[in-house]
């Protein structure tokens, strides 16, 4: 980008690229960090899974699927920065390994806050009657997950193609394959998030949409995390391999783009629609205030008797019952 800005101006000059390896270090011990609390949240969950029994904690079940996912991702995203950062950083092959690490750490962050949406849903689930500020943070979470984290991500992994741009076609250079590809897929999120996503949830919402199958959830895990398990297989490859002096074919960074942004338009549609049909449950569905409980009709059986009327007859003399 700022090549490209410096050609159009007229004053191209050797601009200096971003180093991946002076961040590498933080990246890795903030990975390192979200990590351990990925784990305590997971440990606590199958605390209280245990204390519930057989009857009871199932609700938690997709939640500490997800932290699993987002435990190992974070784990494998630590160790690549770790062993990143002992790079020279101003090489085509750290530029080439830059997206593929990249993908890795934006999967394994959305799997964090997803695991936070996802645990805030059970514990509404597991309560007789949720708070409405307990309901509302869920949904929140769930909106700032589709509608902000889905495409600033799409747009950070085009940055970082951008940094393999500069170092293969030099600073300034003209415009791409790579260019267009991406603000194409970064305008296709932006129109997918902040448009298809609300529709899909209002619909949802209103149960006009189809639930999704059971275990919907634990699929969109296990997918996030083969794209950080690819990630990391990639960069080790291409870290062990790969001459610093090379820089990787324009269609390597292509597919970062690519699989990063189906990746990140199936979740915001599995968010829109889970998403809708649990508000639409818990309007329907929910216990509310003692003032705001709705009346359900008991069904009385025909040889029922009231026990107020049981007791008044009983208490009546048999003489009384059958005079002479």
């Amino acid at each position: 980008m700022k090549g490209m800005l410096a050609l159009a101006s007229g004053h191209c000059y050797n601009l200096p690229t971003f180093k991946i390896t002076a961040t590498a270090a933080l990246y890795s011990e903030l990975a390192g960090v979200l990590a351990g609390f990925a784990f305590t949240a997971l440990m606590l969950l199958a605390t209280t899974q245990a204390r519930q029994g057989e009857d009871g904690g199932g609700e938690f079940s997709d939640a500490m699927r997800i932290l699993v996912a987002a435990f190992l991702s974070l784990l494998l995203v630590s160790v690549n920065y770790a062993v990143l950062a002992g790079d020279p950083g101003t090489d085509g092959r750290t530029a080439s390994e830059e997206p593929i690490v990249g993908i890795g750490f934006a999967t394994a962050g959305i799997l964090v806050i997803y695991a936070v949406a996802s645990t805030l849903r059970a514990a509404n689930q597991l309560l007789k009657a949720p708070s409405q500020a307990s309901i509302d943070v869920e949904a929140s979470t769930r909106h700032v997950l589709a509608v902000a984290f889905a495409p600033t991500l799409v747009l950070f992994i085009y940055i970082a193609v951008q940094d393999y741009e500069d170092f293969r076609y030099r600073p300034c250079h003209q415009v791409t394959s790579l260019d267009h590809l991406g603000w194409l897929l970064v305008a296709i999120q932006v129109v997918v998030s902040w448009i298809g996503y609300p529709l899909i949830y209002n619909l949802s919402s209103r149960g006009k949409m189809h639930s999704l199958p059971i275990g919907s959830a634990a699929l969109i895990s296990r997918v996030l995390l083969t794209i950080t398990f690819s990630s990391t297989i990639s960069y080790a490859l291409v870290d062990s391999y790969l001459a610093p002096i090379d820089t990787l074919p324009p269609a390597v960074p292509t597919l970062c783009l690519l699989v990063f942004s189906l990746a990140m338009l199936g979740l915001v549609w599995h968010l829109g629609i889970t998403g809708g049909i649990s508000k639409f449950r818990s309007v329907h569905h929910e216990i509310r205030s003692p003032d705001e409980q709705r009346t359900v009709p008991i069904p009385v059986q025909a040889n029922y008797t009231e026990p107020s009327a049981a007791k008044s007859i009983d208490a009546v003399p048999s003489d009384d019952l059958h005079p002479e």
